[in-house]
């Protein structure tokens, strides 16, 4: 639940036993590659980059229509020779369709005017052909007696018509269009000829079909080569000699220091230092991964700052369970999710999701007991699930309050996560100042009918803006540190309406459980006033009802719950984006651990 402590090492070794040094490298699996050297072209640019090269490949052949019998063993089988034929097969195929695509509108274009090849221009004695396309209500605006014109073909709105002259007539009504040089039957020709060719590479990347299992197995092996001539133009090479350099997690050090040492390399290592912007390598419990999923998806916290993994994850099902706001809906959640839940625990990324998925259903349940909303039905007063119903979803007040609350705590929790990060510097006080001023307007606001909280609130609210105030900067002299500390001041407008954005989780889950009850009671009218088929239409009404608020309050749930964590949230606690570490590491063997 932190941001991993990193090292700066610098390796030295002999320049002919670079490739083999990379490759043990990419074994140990433990450094992040930082360029000392990078060549103006390392890789062919007008091709796809080598490391998305085998998924290409790989997505290419799975899409095939028609797939043949797998070969299962071939000790013969080569995958980079496959996948050069397969991206050269896609290439063509591209090309091929962008030509065939161009020739058929050429011959569209064409087709009205006739099947003919435009004369050599001295043959023409300086007339020229002009081609105009022409509604036939204004083709009586042609006059015949002062330019050369011919109709060669008519449909149901055009004419069209060619003028000979030596300059482009004037007033013409119409559209001049310019037609292709070649002819109509060369076109057609061509594009017999391109269909022809799709066709033969269609079978080509039908025969490829047969190595696809084979192929897929050893696509981590072609991403390991290509990350490994990738690696290889980020080196310093200076005559005998090469350089690499990169950071690794302060714990794999010593696992460093044993491999130069038995291979006799030379080893520089370097704490980071201010000017340094180290990668960012988080390190949480298997469980809360899915945070880190979550948080990468907007951004990465730079290495100076503090890991929110943990905060965003359990943040993230609070917002998302009163959004939803029912726990027959997270009943229908966690029967989704138990459904899928072996597919999704065959990857690493699957079981993460899953993790996610799971706590956003158990808050729902909970959360949904607690309102005492089922499919937006509320428990009868005699029955066990009444006591359990403690949150009146219907005293907009409290819900108001409530949703208020959870944005101060939500806000405060940054400040003092901010200024944890800040903790050796003073600068850590206005953080903190900040917390202070938000929670005495809670206190305040909470309580302004008890003197004494109001009181208490206040002072809090003026302390917080103290210490905003004397510690936004601590330059020198004195009056450029509070004119920076009243400038910093101005953001109390921005915090107050990122606190009044929480307002959203009521609003919101107040809009899906009045859905829910809208739909019930739809279709208690219909079961009540209708006959015939009152029961059948009932039941559709409640099954399309509820499935439409199911997906809105899933969609706003995802979206807002995320929304209020990478917008508010972020805006306090994370100031800084950081560079992920990527370690330089082989996939084949990552995918066999797993």
């Amino acid at each position: 639940m932190s941001i991993v402590q990193l090292k700066k090492i610098t390796l030295y070794g002999c320049l002919s036993e670079k490739l083999q040094i990379l490759d043990e490298l990419q074994s140990l699996g433990c450094m992040h590659i930082t360029p000392l050297y990078v060549a103006d072209n390392p890789l062919d640019k007008g091709k796809v980059d080598g490391i998305l090269k085998g998924r290409k490949a790989l997505q290419y052949l799975n899409h095939c229509p028609n797939k043949l019998k797998q070969i299962h063993n071939c000790p013969s089988f080569d995958p980079v020779s496959i996948e050069k034929q397969v991206l050269h097969n896609k290439h063509q195929m591209e090309e091929f369709q962008d030509e065939k695509d161009i020739i058929k509108h050429k011959i569209e274009e064409l087709s009205p005017w006739g099947n003919f090849v435009l004369p050599d221009p001295k043959e023409l004695a300086g007339q020229k052909f002009w081609f105009y396309i022409i509604p036939h209500q204004e083709r009586n605006k042609i006059n015949l007696q002062t330019i050369c014109a011919i109709t060669v073909q008519k449909d149901n709105r055009f004419s069209y018509i060619v003028v000979a002259a030596e300059n482009e007539p004037e007033f013409m009504p119409g559209t001049q269009v310019k037609l292709p040089n070649d002819s109509l039957d060369m076109l057609k020709l061509r594009l017999d000829k391109i269909e022809c060719a799709i066709e033969d590479l269609q079978l080509e990347r039908v025969s490829l079909t047969r190595w696809l299992d084979l192929f897929e197995k050893n696509l981590f092996r072609l991403q390991d080569q290509a990350m490994l001539a990738n690696a290889s133009y980020q080196t310093y090479d200076h005559h005998l000699v090469f350089a690499i350099q990169g950071w690794i997690p302060s714990s794999d050090v010593e696992k460093m220091k044993d491999y130069t040492k038995k291979k006799e390399l030379a080893l520089k290592i370097e704490e980071p230092n201010g000017d340094q912007q180290p990668p960012t390598l988080l390190n949480n419990k298997e469980s809360l991964k899915g945070g880190e999923d979550l948080l990468s998806f907007y951004m990465t916290p730079s290495y100076s700052l503090w890991d929110p993994t943990t905060t965003i994850f359990f943040s993230f099902a609070i917002f998302f369970a009163m959004i939803f706001s029912d726990s027959g809906y997270a009943i229908i959640l966690g029967t989704i999710l138990a459904s899928f839940w072996k597919r999704l625990g065959k990857t690493v990324t699957g079981q993460r999701f899953r993790n996610v998925l799971l706590t956003l259903t158990l808050f729902s349940f909970i959360w949904g007991v607690l309102i005492g909303s089922y499919f937006g039905m509320a428990p009868s007063q005699k029955s066990f699930l009444s006591y359990l119903k403690v949150i009146d979803m219907s005293d907009y007040a409290a819900m108001m309050k409530l949703a208020i609350l959870v944005g101060v705590i939500h806000i405060a929790i940054a400040n003092i996560a901010q200024a944890y990060s800040k903790r050796n510097s003073l600068t850590a006080i206005a953080c903190i100042g900040w917390a202070t001023a938000l929670i005495g307007g809670a206190v305040a606001f909470l309580g302004f009918k008890n003197p004494m909280g109001k009181t208490i609130g206040f002072v809090l609210i003026a302390t917080g803006i103290i210490a905003v105030i004397f510690f936004t900067s601590i330059e020198k002299p004195l009056w450029k540190r509070l004119l920076k500390g009243l400038m910093g001041l101005t953001r109390i407008t921005g915090m107050f309406g990122d606190v009044l954005s929480y307002l959203r989780l009521f609003a919101l889950g107040l809009a899906s459980a009045s859905l829910a009850a809208v739909f019930n009671d739809l279709a208690k009218q219909v079961y009540h006033e209708m006959s015939g088929f009152k029961i059948l239409l009932a039941l559709l009404i409640l099954l399309i009802g509820h499935g439409i608020n199911f997906v809105l309050s899933l969609m706003s749930g995802f979206i807002h719950g995320l929304r209020l964590n990478f917008i508010e949230f972020f805006n306090w606690g994370l100031p800084e984006e950081g560079t992920p570490f990527k370690a330089f590491s082989k996939k084949e063997m990552s995918k066999w651990n797993q």
